[in-house]
């Protein structure tokens, strides 16, 4: 059953719109990521298989993210803390590669068919975005500890 505004103290109601509302920005990150992945058409390479494959992981944090919030048992929220922590983790990793290494992870390994000017301006919004999902996943972290 999920919890009411009825059920809840005005500082828990607030804190609850909170986690939703950074829930649906760490969704619409990924799936930002997924689209700008998707438009590097780097499917045949592995690489490329595998970064879609991790921002799906983070969709799939996100939504059990959304589902712990209107959930009152605990085991949502254990769930949404590893899948999200683990993929913020991953995502600043692949942040930083972006970053430091961007032309030659776009010729080398992701095989992209896209100009590299456009690629590697398209790489960095994709690095940027998870600098943003890292950071969120740290903040997530932070909330449960706390």
């Amino acid at each position: 059953m999920g919890l009411s505004s009825q059920e809840m103290s005005p500082a828990h109601f607030r804190a609850h719109k909170i986690f939703l509302f950074s829930n649906y920005i760490l969704l619409g990150a990924a799936s930002s990521c997924i689209f700008l992945t998707l438009s590097l058409r780097l499917i045949p390479s592995v690489i490329g298989f595998l970064l879609i494959l991790l921002y799906a992981l983070t969709i799939v944090g996100a939504i059990s993210g959304c589902a712990a919030a209107n959930s009152s048992s605990g085991k949502w929220h254990g769930a949404h803390m590893v899948t999200t922590v683990l993929a913020a983790i991953l995502q600043g990793s692949v942040a930083v590669v972006v970053f430091t290494r961007t032309s030659e992870l776009l010729l080398g390994g992701l095989k992209s068919y896209v100009r590299e000017d456009d690629g590697v301006i398209i790489l960095r919004m994709v690095g940027a975005l998870g600098v943003v999902i890292f950071c969120l996943g740290g903040w997530f972290l932070r909330l449960r500890l706390c």
